[in-house]
C-alpha cells in the first residue's frame, strides 16, 4: 500500500504525456514530466482529443512499479502474499457455496476443481507474474 497506492495518491510521482494518432492507435510521442513541475502547475489526470490525435496526461505508476519490483525482496514479498490470497480465495469461492445453501456432495468435485483451478492458482499467479516480470525479465 505504501508504495504503490499512497505514494500514486500523496507521493511525489512524474507524470507522463501520451500523444496517440487516434485512427491507428500507435504512439506518436511520449513525455515525462517531472514530479515538481507537475505540482507547481497542479496538473491533473486528463484524455483529450485534439487534431485527431488522442492526448493522455497522466502520473507514471509504471515506473514506480518497475523500479519496486526491481527489489528481490519487494518482489518475493508480493509473490509470497500471492500464495496467502490464493488460500483466501479458495476457502472464499467454496464457503460461499457452502453459506447459500448451494454445497451438495455430487457438485463438491466441480466446486473443488473450479475454485481451485481459478481461485487457488490462475487469479494469485497473474498478480504474481508482475513482478516476475520485472525483476527477470525486464
Amino acid at each position: 500500500m505504501a508504495n504503490f497506492w499512497y505514494n500514486y495518491k500523496f507521493g511525489s510521482i512524474d507524470w507522463k504525456t501520451y500523444v496517440v494518432e487516434a485512427s491507428t492507435g500507435k504512439l506518436v510521442t511520449e513525455d515525462t514530466i517531472p514530479a515538481a513541475e507537475a505540482l507547481a502547475q497542479n496538473l491533473q489526470p486528463v484524455t483529450m482529443e485534439y487534431m485527431g490525435n488522442n492526448i493522455i496526461i497522466c502520473k507514471d505508476l509504471y515506473s514506480v512499479v518497475a523500479e519496486a519490483f526491481k527489489s528481490p525482496a519487494l518482489s518475493a514479498f508480493y509473490i509470497l502474499s500471492m500464495a496467502a490470497l490464493s488460500y483466501h480465495l479458495l476457502h472464499g469461492f467454496q464457503s460461499a457455496f457452502h453459506t447459500l445453501g448451494l454445497r451438495r456432495k455430487r457438485y463438491e468435485t466441480l466446486i473443488r476443481t473450479a475454485g481451485l483451478a481459478v481461485f487457488g492458482v490462475i487469479i494469485p499467479a497473474l498478480f504474481a507474474a508482475m513482478p516476475i516480470y520485472f525483476l527477470f525479465v525486464k
